[in-house]
């Protein structure tokens, strides 16, 4: 597949390790992973109504075209020494290019051991970020805990 020869900015954390800056090319995965690793989990989110996702806002900042469909975004905040304001999240757009619908594009990318991908680069405000999903959720456990898919039951609920 070829990608277009336009350019998109990088757009960087100068402060901050983050491992999802990678160079031009390189083999990644869709999971999420920080410096240490103290924590570790899932994240869940439901489309927003047309007209306000992430695929929306990379149409009308013409970052995505006709022929492309947005197939993973993570975010990315940068080192926060605790008690601070966040100005802005990093946000990375996977596009898989050569076709807009999702039915396509999952038959085509089903027997691919590497799905090639254009990564657009955003800095967005946190808030703004998710907003473009109707519902969010982040779970997180101390990592060396592995109990990501243990059942648990609340005795007891403080509010």
């Amino acid at each position: 597949m070829q990608f277009s020869a336009r350019s998109v900015p990088a757009v960087q954390c100068r402060t901050c390790y983050n491992p999802r800056v990678k160079p031009r090319w390189a083999l990644g995965k869709f999971r999420a992973g920080v410096q240490y690793g103290d924590w570790k989990g899932t994240a869940a989110a439901d489309n927003v109504d047309y007209g306000h996702g992430l695929q929306k806002y990379l149409e009308d900042k013409k970052l995505i075209t006709d022929e492309e469909y947005l197939v993973a975004a993570s975010m990315w905040v940068g080192e926060n020494p605790g008690g601070g304001e966040i100005d802005q999240v990093y946000v990375h757009a996977y596009i898989y290019a050569g076709d807009d619908k999702l039915e396509t594009v999952a038959a085509a990318i089903e027997n691919q051991a590497e799905i090639p991908v254009r990564e657009v680069d955003l800095a967005l405000k946190i808030e703004d970020f998710i907003a473009m999903f109707k519902r969010f959720e982040v779970v997180l456990t101390w990592s060396s805990l592995d109990i990501g898919d243990r059942e648990y039951r609340v005795v007891e609920r403080t509010e």
